[in-house]
């Protein structure tokens, strides 16, 4: 089996994505290929297209050694070729989710191990936000986004949810990790798209300071990637002591059980 039949031996015939009579999903077959290139491993790659999810999202899933990608086409099976804007779009998310395999694969065994087993640790976060930082700089520095899909205003305000909220605790554990996981994601797109970032009036004071020194660490360490869990632990308490500048002292301690982060 040559290396283009196992790249694309996952796409999914039971989501309607006929690959043998869509030429447009085979000139995206192409497309991905291309790319790939650059982004070569010797592990296996499965690659799924589903027509469920738009042109501008995807997933990179992990299970064991086994790397998927899933990249969206939703409406390609109908259309006959994209708008320049749109294969822009799309060449962005194929490149964001290899990059997170890209990442995966780069990390040692050991390391792997350590995060899979610190699950929601502040290393598993700081592992999370740098892999995250570094597949929206591989992908918006080769094919340049603008859509944040969020208000600066609102980002501000989901950040003082979590000491401010009081609907906040209502929810588990593994879902404020998540909601706040997303908070942070939000800064990092608009510190991409966004030039003049962070470019509102402070709603709590500390928040360009925050933005500005979070943005830096994750930066810093992306360029020292692959990073070993020594390196994810002291990222982790950086990027921690950079989230706290926002926070009133007297709500340090609500926030820090509000976030969903496991604490040694």
């Amino acid at each position: 089996m040559g290396w283009k039949d196992l790249f694309f031996r996952g796409i999914k015939k039971e989501q309607s994505v006929d690959v043998t009579k869509k030429s447009l999903l085979q000139k995206i077959e192409s497309v991905i290929d291309e790319i790939r290139t650059d982004y070569y491993t010797h592990d296996s790659i499965q690659i799924e297209l589903n027509d469920e999810l738009p042109i501008n999202q995807g997933e990179a899933r992990f299970n064991n050694n086994q790397y998927i990608v899933v990249i969206g086409v939703q409406g390609c099976s109908e259309k006959k070729d994209l708008l320049d804007s749109e294969w822009i779009t799309l060449k962005n998310t194929i490149v964001h989710e290899l990059t997170h395999i890209k990442n995966r694969v780069q990390m040692s065994k050991d390391t792997q191990e350590k995060i899979k087993a610190s699950i929601r640790s502040l290393p598993h976060f700081a592992m999370n936000l740098i892999d995250e930082y570094s597949a929206y700089k591989a992908a918006d520095d080769k094919f340049k986004q603008f859509k944040m899909m969020s208000e600066e205003i609102d980002v501000q305000k989901a950040h003082g949810s979590f000491w401010l909220g009081k609907n906040v605790t209502r929810l588990s554990a593994e879902t404020r990790y998540s909601y706040y996981y997303d908070n942070c994601t939000a800064v990092i797109v608009h510190s991409f798209r966004n030039k003049n970032f962070p470019s509102i009036p402070e709603m709590y004071a500390g928040y360009n300071n925050m933005c500005r020194d979070l943005v830096g660490i994750l930066s810093e360490y992306n360029s020292k990637m692959p990073l070993n869990y020594d390196e994810y632990e002291r990222a982790g308490k950086e990027i921690w002591g950079a989230l706290l500048k926002m926070v009133p002292v007297e709500n340090q301690q609500e926030f820090k059980e509000n976030v969903g982060i496991k604490w040694a």
